[in-house]
């Protein structure tokens, strides 16, 4: 069974949708490890995301990509 994104789009798609999106910024967001300013070090968060998979940990830290926000209409309507 192939692996699966909880989008339910399958990972071997994952870099040909990743090829499309531009890098306008060249120098990585997260410094690593061993980085001493404001982006370095690391979390718990971020060992957790790299453990569960390496390539979705790469685009969210380095390249700094992130899920577009879902519209939830109890907040929505509520604040009418």
């Amino acid at each position: 069974m192939p692996r699966v994104l909880p989008t339910g789009t399958p990972v071997r798609v994952l870099p040909k949708k990743l090829a499309k999106v531009a890098n306008v910024n060249a120098d990585p967001l997260w410094e690593g490890p061993a980085g001493t300013g404001p982006n370095g070090g690391i979390t718990f968060s971020l060992l957790s995301r790299f453990l569960v998979c390496r390539e979705r940990f790469r685009v969210h830290a380095v390249l700094g990509l992130r899920p577009a926000d879902d519209f939830n209409h109890r907040l929505e309507f509520g604040s009418m």
